[in-house]
C-alpha cells in the first residue's frame, strides 16, 4: 500500500509538471498586411496549437503609457478585441499582449523605467489595457536593456524595479506576466540580474535564436541547440540554445519558468563562393529575399519547406549541432525543421523546462503547402508535450 501510494503521488506530481508546460505561440500582426500565402488573419489562428497566444506587439509612451503602434490593425479594423473574443471557443488558452519587440529599440523603455513613478503608470496602464480587452497577461519585450540607442547604464537596475512593479500590480489580479529576454550570456549579463528577475515574473521566454545572421561575414545556424565543429572559440560556442539554457540556469533560474524559444524561420546568407557552402563559410551578406515575405537574409519556414521540396536546395543536417541548413548555387539558410524540433522538445522535456515559445506563428507553413500538415513545427510540440 506504502508503495502504491508512493506511485500515485509522484505520478501527480510527474503529470502536474507535465501538463503545466507552455506552448507559446506569438503572433506579429502586421502579417495582416502581407498577401497571397503570406497574409494572415485572425481567421488563420489554429487555437489547438499553443496554450498561450501572444498579440503583438503594442508600445509606450516614456512617461510609462501603453499605446496602440497600428491603430488601423488594432482597433479599426478589431483585431485586439477578436483576439481575446477566441477565448469563448477555447476557455482554457490563455491571451497575453506583448509592448516592445525589436522595431520599438530600447529608449523609450529606458525612460520610462527610470523613475517610480513611470514605472508605477506603466504597470497601472498595463492592468488597464488587460482590462479593456480581457486578456489574461502580459508579455515585456525590452529589447535590450542597457543596449542599443538611447539605453542608460541604470537600465539594469531598473528593469529589475520594472519587473518588480509589474509583478505588484498584476499578481493580485491574477494576471500572468513574461518577459521576453537575450539568451546569450554576452548580452544577458549585461541586461539582466537573473536572481532578482525571475522572482518578479511568472515565466521567462528565452529568444534563443538570431544568434547567427546576415550581420555575420561566415554562415551560420542562428538556432543550433548545441555547439558544432565550425565554433572554434569560446565565444561561438556560447551561441546555442544549450549555452544559453545552462547560463540562465546557473544563474538562478528556475526550471519551471524557462521557456525555450523556437523560431519558425531561417537566416540565411549569400555566398562569397558557391564551392564552399559549409557552416562557417565566407558570405558576403543577406541571402536573397524569399518569395512570399521578400526579406533580405529572412525566410520563413513556410517558404523554406517549398524551396527544399521543389526548388532544388540541398539539405544537409549537421548531426553535432543537431539541425539542419540548406544550399543551392550561392544561397544559404539555417533553419529548423520537424527534425530538430524533435529534438529541442526532446530537450525541454529531458531538462524539465517550462515548455517552448514560437516566433512566430505567421512564418509557419499554416497552409500546408509542403504536405505535413498545417503548421507541422509547432503541432510536433502540441503531439509530443500532449498540450
Amino acid at each position: 500500500m506504502k508503495n502504491l501510494l508512493g506511485f500515485l503521488i509522484l505520478s501527480s506530481i510527474f503529470f502536474a509538471a507535465f501538463a503545466a508546460r507552455k506552448n507559446v505561440c506569438y503572433w506579429g500582426t502586421w502579417s495582416h498586411y502581407r498577401t497571397g500565402d503570406a497574409h494572415f488573419s485572425i481567421d488563420n489562428i489554429d487555437l489547438a496549437l499553443c496554450t498561450h497566444f501572444v498579440y503583438s506587439f503594442l508600445g509606450a509612451t516614456p512617461e510609462g503609457h501603453v499605446i496602440h503602434l497600428d491603430p488601423v490593425v488594432d482597433l479599426e479594423l478589431g483585431y485586439i478585441s477578436r483576439f481575446t473574443a477566441l477565448k469563448s471557443r477555447s476557455p482554457q488558452t490563455k491571451f497575453l499582449f506583448s509592448v516592445g519587440g525589436y522595431s520599438f529599440g530600447s529608449e523609450i523603455f529606458s525612460r520610462l523605467a527610470s523613475t517610480a513613478a513611470t514605472r508605477a503608470t506603466f504597470a497601472q496602464s498595463v492592468l488597464a489595457k488587460i482590462n479593456e480587452f480581457n486578456f489574461d497577461g502580459f508579455d515585456l519585450d525590452w529589447e535590450w536593456p542597457g543596449q542599443r540607442n538611447g539605453s542608460s547604464p541604470n537600465d539594469r537596475d531598473n528593469f529589475v524595479l520594472l519587473c518588480a512593479e509589474i509583478h505588484r500590480v498584476l499578481q493580485p489580479a491574477g494576471k500572468e506576466f513574461g518577459i521576453a529576454v537575450a539568451a546569450v550570456e554576452s548580452s544577458a549579463a549585461i541586461s539582466y540580474d537573473v536572481p532578482r528577475v525571475q522572482a518578479n515574473v511568472d515565466f521567462i521566454f528565452l529568444m534563443t535564436y538570431d544568434m547567427h545572421g546576415s550581420w555575420n561575414s561566415f554562415t551560420g545556424i542562428h538556432a543550433a541547440l548545441y555547439a558544432g565543429p565550425a565554433d572554434t572559440n569560446s565565444f561561438l560556442q556560447t551561441l546555442n540554445v544549450h549555452a544559453s539554457v545552462t547560463w540562465w540556469l546557473n544563474q538562478g533560474t528556475p526550471r519551471n519558468k524557462l521557456v525555450v524559444g523556437m523560431p519558425s524561420y531561417g537566416r540565411s546568407f549569400t555566398l562569397r563562393s558557391a564551392a564552399n557552402n559549409a557552416i562557417g563559410a565566407p558570405a558576403t551578406g543577406a541571402g536573397n529575399p524569399g518569395f512570399l515575405l521578400n526579406e533580405p537574409g529572412f525566410l520563413g519556414y513556410n517558404e523554406i519547406c517549398q524551396m527544399v521540396r521543389t526548388w532544388g536546395y540541398t539539405r544537409v543536417w549537421q548531426s553535432q549541432q543537431l539541425v539542419p541548413y540548406a544550399f543551392n548555387g550561392n544561397q544559404w539558410v539555417g533553419y529548423d525543421d520537424t527534425e530538430s524540433i524533435r529534438h529541442k522538445l526532446q530537450y525541454i522535456i529531458d531538462n524539465n523546462l517550462a515548455g517552448s515559445m514560437w516566433w512566430s506563428i505567421e512564418t509557419e507553413d499554416f497552409h500546408n503547402r509542403c504536405g505535413n500538415g498545417n503548421s507541422p513545427l509547432i503541432r510536433l510540440a502540441q503531439e509530443m508535450m500532449n498540450w
